[in-house]
């Protein structure tokens, strides 16, 4: 008797290259290698983590601009295609596909996954109101059947916000994916990504509000004043990008700051550079610091809400600053300038704590599969 497979849905905007897209892909490769159907929802049919995925996976472009047009298609979706399970990520996907899935009589069993803590200051630099928010997750965050949280500075955040069965609510990690074998630490391949500075440092992310690089920038600005021979290479691409440029060039410091702009392989630069420097004013469980602990280069990082304290265990794997204070970043990165014994350290066992298919199985578990 042919055995039929649990259908699982993903529903996105595109696959574009960000953390909470990357995390979604990996875990969508491991449960199809496990034998389920997996489809991804997409509202534009976009973004490089396409390449990525593995063979099988089914791909539905609802060719839409705006999330609320999605409502609509998304209820006839969830009649059509009968998902036995639904994985909705990130506000306002969470609340459009609950309410989608309410009126298509909960076809399914809905889980929502939170990727950034839910505060007045991401809902400002969305420019979406913070009453309206807080409103939308009391309304609908009991009603499905559970809620992922990716960190536990986020499950407190929402437990901060509605009251919720505890039962419904899990943190599991996003995933990291990288080849060991292939990490060289090199001078030629140094000498290649940075060429001939006494200091690299180290930053990725999307270039948006949110990663703060003008702090990171004004850091280096003094840090050059001071004499320090240095230069920071920024791994990413986004909206923020001409902005930058205009701030680096009216501080004359294009020989010293380098966008790089979207990489394929950013591990090969955290591997040989000599810094890594986060400075976030929120995050989730951002991939990138994940990526940098994994490479063994030592970390200054924000302490901002609110993964970086989480994945750095209150600064035992790395150092933690205020945000928004490039003085106290400049004065940091000259400790380690100075010191021979600054943190490098990672825990043993991170291998098994972001593993893709550990934590699609996590998943799974979550959603009573067995």
């Amino acid at each position: 008797m042919k055995t039929i497979k649990k259908k699982i849905a993903i529903i996105l905007p595109n696959l574009n290259n960000g953390g909470a897209e990357r995390s979604h892909v990996y875990i969508a490769n491991e449960w199809q290698k496990l034998g389920f159907s997996v489809t991804f929802i997409l509202f534009e049919e976009k973004g490089s983590l396409i390449n990525l995925l593995e063979q099988d996976i089914t791909i539905i472009n609802l060719n839409i601009k705006k999330i609320r047009k999605a409502f609509f298609p998304l209820i006839k979706l969830f009649f059509k295609k009968k998902f036995d399970f639904i994985v909705a990520p990130m506000w306002p996907i969470t609340i459009i596909s609950t309410f989608a899935w309410l009126l298509s009589f909960k076809r399914g069993k809905l889980y929502l996954v939170d990727h950034n803590p839910i505060i007045k200051l991401w809902a400002d630099d969305f420019k979406i109101n913070w009453f309206v928010i807080k409103i939308s997750i009391r309304l609908v965050y009991n009603l499905v059947n559970g809620v992922v949280s990716v960190s536990s500075g986020i499950k407190d955040n929402i437990n901060s916000i509605v009251k919720i069965n505890q039962k419904k609510i899990r943190v599991i990690y996003n995933p990291i994916k990288y080849n060991a074998d292939i990490l060289i630490k090199d001078s030629q391949i140094k000498t290649k990504l940075f060429g001939e500075s006494k200091l690299n440092i180290v930053s990725t992310g999307s270039l948006k509000k949110s990663k703060d690089y003008g702090t990171l920038i004004n850091a280096i600005d003094l840090l050059i004043k001071r004499k320090n021979n240095l230069k920071l290479f920024i791994l990413g691409e986004g909206e923020e990008r001409l902005k930058l440029e205009k701030l680096i060039q009216e501080k004359k410091l294009h020989k010293n700051i380098k966008l790089v702009g979207h990489v394929h392989n950013p591990m090969e630069y955290l591997f040989n550079g000599d810094l890594y420097v986060n400075t976030s004013l929120y995050d989730g469980l951002p991939l990138s610091l994940i990526e940098a602990l994994l490479s063994g280069i030592p970390i200054i990082s924000t302490n901002c809400e609110s993964g970086p304290r989480e994945i750095l265990n209150n600064g035992k794997y790395g150092k933690l600053i205020p945000i928004n204070d490039y003085k106290s970043l400049s004065d940091e990165i000259e400790k380690f300038i100075e010191s021979k014994n600054y943190i490098s350290t990672a825990p043993k066992n991170i291998n098994k704590i972001y593993n893709p298919y550990n934590i699609s199985k996590e998943y799974l578990d979550f959603f009573n599969i067995r």
